[in-house]
């Protein structure tokens, strides 16, 4: 692993969505899926952030979603 992408979110489940999709699109292109790994630190969101981490994970080869208790 290279590089470890970090995002801390709460209640931001659209912006997520779109910079998940942005960072697919970036790795996928430059052919660097194996380098990178993207971390989602969900500090107890009460919109729809875990439904958006699920569609997107899969998009990534090395991806956590860590969510807080509070």
């Amino acid at each position: 692993m290279l590089l470890s992408i970090c995002i801390p979110t709460y209640n931001r489940c659209f912006f997520l969505k779109k910079n998940l999709e942005l960072l697919s699109s970036i790795i996928v292109n430059l052919g660097i899926k194996t380098d990178i790994e993207v971390i989602v630190i969900d500090n107890c969101s009460s919109d729809n952030t875990q439904l958006v981490v699920h569609e997107e994970q899969n998009n990534f080869v090395y991806f956590r979603y860590i969510r807080n208790d509070k």
